[in-house]
């Protein structure tokens, strides 16, 4: 009987010959093992392939996805929010950021994604409520940015955003905010009303399948009633992956914000938390929070009317 080699982990066809690289047959790195095989004969099995629709054991399902780079974190360098994400931002999916007006998403958003691009991560801002005007004077007040890597983007209807995204291929994503957009139909092809449960909805989970589908992590903003209940229906936070809430520490006169998973995540370790504070500089991850970790550099803290509204 001639000598072949076998993949050690997924035991697939055998081949005549040592193989270098991934594996023909599940993709991950090659180890061989020496094997006897008789003509035509495969010892092992091959892995199933994933087929749209189609049932899969969680074997096969686990193998078809061993080594891809999705699967891993990226990790930003600001120690509060790798430590909310578990060590990194998700390669994709849709987290819905929520938080009251004025408390500064825009501005925690502008951070991380300065953040990223100084990694040379893609990111792509998109604002459905400002004017590119007023989008280059909060950029300025936060510093030059590393433009190379960042795109900006002023636009509210939903098929030009669509567009762009297909176009521009970023790799994390702000769309900010979920509640301006407008040109929204339902599957009839009747217009939706802009700001609306049904038409919020419909628009995150379009573009969350457009994530999932392009491989981008898509950060959806949304509001906080003055209840302090998340504005949108149900139907709404069930749309994504995640809700991410930005939390005044104790009032709106406190600078300090909380940065936390609300409830659904399947990103991170619910509880963990995260401390930021507005500062003249910027807005500044203070690192992982507790209840009784003191708030830091209160000298350097903007004082409420001077600070961004966003």
């Amino acid at each position: 009987m001639p000598i072949s080699f076998q993949c050690r982990r997924c035991k697939g066809p055998p081949l005549p010959q040592e193989w270098e690289g991934s594996c023909p047959n599940c993709g991950g790195f090659y180890r061989a093992n020496r094997v006897h095989v008789r003509e035509g004969e495969i010892d092992g099995s091959e892995i199933q392939p994933l087929k749209e629709g189609e049932p899969i054991s969680a074997h096969d399902l686990m193998a078809n996805f061993q080594g891809d780079d999705s699967m891993e974190k990226r990790p930003t360098g600001m120690a509060g929010i790798d430590h909310v994400f578990d060590g990194g931002l998700p390669f994709f999916g849709a987290i819905l950021l929520c938080a009251f007006e004025g408390s500064g998403k825009t501005s925690f958003l502008w951070e991380l994604f300065m953040a990223l691009a100084r990694k040379k991560v893609d990111t792509m801002y998109i604002s459905s409520e400002q004017s590119e005007k007023h989008l280059a004077r909060q950029l300025a007040r936060c510093g030059e940015a590393p433009a190379k890597h960042m795109t900006v983007l002023s636009q509210n209807d939903r098929d030009s955003i669509m567009r762009a995204l297909g176009k521009q291929a970023p790799k994390v994503v702000a769309i900010d905010s979920l509640h301006e957009i407008e040109g929204i139909t339902d599957e009839d092809g009747y217009s939706m009303a802009s700001g609306s449960d049904r038409a919020v909805t419909r628009v995150a989970k379009e573009v969350r399948r457009l994530a999932d589908e392009l491989e981008f992590l898509v950060f959806l903003v949304g509001h906080m009633n003055n209840d302090g209940s998340m504005a949108g229906s149900a139907h709404l936070r069930h749309a994504v992956d995640a809700t991410l809430t930005l939390q005044y520490k104790t009032d709106d006169k406190d600078p300090h914000r909380i940065l936390c998973f609300e409830k659904k995540t399947r990103f991170g370790t619910p509880g963990r938390r995260a401390l930021f504070v507005m500062r003249k500089d910027g807005f500044k991850d203070l690192g992982p929070y507790e209840d009784d970790d003191e708030a830091q550099e209160p000298e350097t803290i903007i004082p409420r009317r001077n600070r961004d509204a966003n």
